[in-house]
């Protein structure tokens, strides 16, 4: 009688294999898509960080030491805007490429309560093309990724 149980149940578990398969293949796509992302986030990240910092060095106002003003070291210094904003596009767009697509770049400097820039704040929002995003049904072959970096302004001069 046991013999005969053991007999039908020979297989069973052959039927399982594809399955199994599938699955792990799915899993195994579902992580290298998430990697990806992952990095494209992290490049996009740097890039922000990097804009930022060399924009606040860069776009410090020069006419202030061009007309001689004696600069007081405890109040923040004056940021060309329009000079920071080129220069943050400048540097985030570089980054573009090996499926990384730029989608908007904001650049803007927050005032502290006495009016004086406080703040170099990049926002930067693009898309990560992922290998496995067309194989899933109703998935997309893009992922949005976001970054945000902010440089304070009066660490940098003392006040």
């Amino acid at each position: 009688m046991r013999s005969a149980f053991r007999q039908a149940d020979d297989g069973s578990a052959l039927a399982l294999v594809p399955a199994v398969v599938l699955v792990v293949l799915l899993l195994s796509s579902l992580a290298l898509d998430s990697a990806i992302v992952f990095l494209g986030q992290r490049r996009l990240e740097h890039s922000a960080d990097a804009a930022a910092n060399d924009a606040a060095a860069a776009a410090v106002d020069r006419s202030l030491f061009e007309a001689g003003v004696n600069v007081d070291p405890n109040s923040p210094l004056g940021i060309d805007t329009d000079r920071a904003r080129r220069l943050v596009a400048q540097y985030v767009l570089a980054a573009e490429g090996d499926g990384l697509d730029i989608t908007s770049v904001v650049t803007r400097v927050e005032s502290n309560a006495l009016g004086q820039p406080a703040r170099l704040v990049v926002e930067v929002e693009g898309t990560m093309i992922v290998v496995f995003g067309d194989a899933l049904p109703g998935a997309s072959d893009r992922r949005a990724i976001r970054a945000r970096s902010v440089v304070d302004l009066t660490e940098a001069t003392g006040a």
